[in-house]
């Protein structure tokens, strides 16, 4: 067993960067850092830092070298000069292009993949990406059209023949015709359960960075690390900065996505808020953040009665995909490696349960816990002292997130939520749970929902000793917080008959723009 350490000046670990020590590494697998020297051969690397290497899953080439070049050499160059500069493993990618160019430029690549002997010193190949020809003119972008096809599997099976197996990503309009196939004939099948009887809402508004709405309104690109920064900031840094930075990277693209099926499919118009509308004032920036939300938000015309979520239903059921409803989570499987492999799910109408097997995987979007009291006030126990009322799913009991740690997940150690001041209480009703016999749980809140608006305006609020405690301008979440530390966790707001032309002279946004439509006085 070969063994040895690395010295350098600075480490950058998953638990953070380490000045200085020694990082183990046996077998040529790294192990665990240490501040003091080893008793093994010390490799030295002093005046140096040492980082995980970068993974580029969408390029095209490098150094003056292309993937379409059918180069097996080039290949070999791109990946030289790709370790040099920190990228270990690439995805080669290749364009939209004649069927016998692209199963040519797999074929290269696979060559150069299969010459490499063990002192290769470059970025691995860790497969193939075919970015088109499967798209439509809607969307073509910078790929030639004269090249857009369907997608075809016998196709496929060509490219994925010259290519020895190594494609591992394909690009594709899920609108063109045969897309289902495609998707299924490439182990992309898949299905949906859901545990209510009927598609559920979600919210109409979203926002999305840099999408092509906001280039076309010219809107100036978003500054995405002061973005990060920003959105960490508001949640403490209670966050996984890798899942906001994904939502920052592909938001765009999601929206398009959906845009396109909106209107080019369902003839719904999606409706754009940008510029001054969308923006946080500027001037809150001296006591609070200029930056809290995207600059362009997204909703669709609803005056057609439609719902978004009804009309995605049925676009994936034309692309022959369906949902079984009355179907709820109870576990996830794993085999002996720990791989999940698939779900145990239960008949919300009978009890039956039901196994699905999983080729690729399951994702879970199950949604958040605000319908579990015991979820809440073990997970969120400041949140639920606090809060008056809920507007929530009552399905969302957290189902998802237990079956996730029951089969090995990290949870959180602590909760970050986001608490909008709605809840509206009589006079001396504190914050919090009480009793409920209706409720899931035998808790529920005392307020009733759906109490929009009026206390998301920047009125006068106090305590019930009659003191101001908070400014008011604060983010929805500073008020509802600062009253955890007042009488019954709770405040007063002092508004007038004039409360709707007082609303007009605020600079709100979002749900607080609503107020003048939804307030009623």
């Amino acid at each position: 067993m070969s063994t040895y350490a690395i010295k350098a000046d600075k480490f950058f670990l998953p638990a953070g960067p380490q000045l200085g020590g020694y990082l183990m590494v046996e077998d040529g697998v790294f192990g665990a850092w240490q501040a003091d020297e080893p008793s093994c051969e010390i490799k030295d690397y002093t005046g140096s830092w040492i980082a995980p290497g970068m993974v580029d899953t969408h390029i095209h080439g490098f150094y003056n070298h292309s993937t379409t070049d059918n180069d097996p050499e080039g290949i070999d160059i791109s990946s030289t000069e790709l370790a040099r500069r920190g990228t270990t493993s690439w995805l080669p990618t290749t364009f939209t292009d004649g069927v016998e160019q692209i199963k040519d430029a797999c074929a290269a690549i696979a060559q150069a993949d299969e010459g490499r002997g063990p002192d290769f010193c470059g970025a691995r190949i860790q497969g193939i990406y075919l970015e088109g020809p499967f798209f439509t003119m809607k969307h073509v972008g910078a790929q030639n059209p004269a090249y857009l096809i369907d997608p075809s599997e016998e196709v496929f099976d060509q490219w994925q023949e010259a290519a020895g197996g190594r494609i591992v990503k394909s690009a594709m309009a899920a609108e063109r015709d045969g897309a289902a196939a495609y998707a299924a004939a490439n182990g992309l099948n898949f299905r949906i359960i859901e545990q209510n009887g009927n598609v559920q809402d979600t919210r109409h508004w979203y926002g999305a960075i840099d999408s092509a709405a906001a280039k076309e309104a010219g809107e100036k690109p978003a500054d995405r690390a002061k973005l990060l920064s920003e959105i960490s900031r508001y949640a403490s840094g209670k966050c996984d900065q890798r899942v906001v930075k994904t939502w920052i990277n592909e938001s765009g693209e999601m929206i398009e996505f959906i845009r396109s099926i909106m209107e080019d499919k369902y003839g719904v118009k999606m409706i754009y808020t940008y510029g001054d509308e969308a923006r946080w004032p500027a001037e809150n920036a001296e006591h609070n953040t200029d930056y809290m939300y995207p600059e362009i938000e997204y909703t669709y015309d609803r005056s057609s009665g439609a719902a978004r979520n009804e009309l995605l239903l049925d676009y994936i059921r034309e692309l022959g995909y369906d949902v079984d409803f009355k179907t709820s989570l109870a576990k996830l499987e794993k085999d002996e490696t720990g791989r999940i492999t698939g779900v145990i799910a239960q008949s919300t109408e009978d009890d039956h349960f039901i196994r699905y097997n999983a080729n690729k995987g399951v994702l879970l979007a199950c949604g958040g816990f605000p319908g579990n009291p015991y979820m809440m006030e073990q997970l969120d126990p400041l949140g639920t002292s606090v809060t008056t009322a809920c507007s929530y799913s009552p399905a969302d009991k957290g189902y998802g997130i237990r079956a996730a740690v029951w089969a090995g997940a990290n949870l959180d150690k602590e909760a970050a939520p986001m608490l909008f001041d709605r809840g509206i209480v009589a006079p001396g009703v504190d914050g919090g749970y009480v009793a409920s016999d209706s409720a899931f749980g035998g808790k529920a809140f005392p307020g009733p929902i759906r109490q929009y608006n009026p206390g998301t305006q920047p009125f006068l609020k106090v305590n019930r000793n009659g003191e101001r405690f908070a400014n008011e301008s604060s983010p929805y979440n500073d008020i509802v917080y600062a009253a955890a530390h007042q009488p019954g966790r709770v405040y007063a707001q002092i508004c007038d008959a004039n409360v709707l032309e007082d609303a007009k002279r605020f600079h709100t946004i979002g749900c607080s723009a609503q107020t003048l439509s939804l307030i009623h006085i």
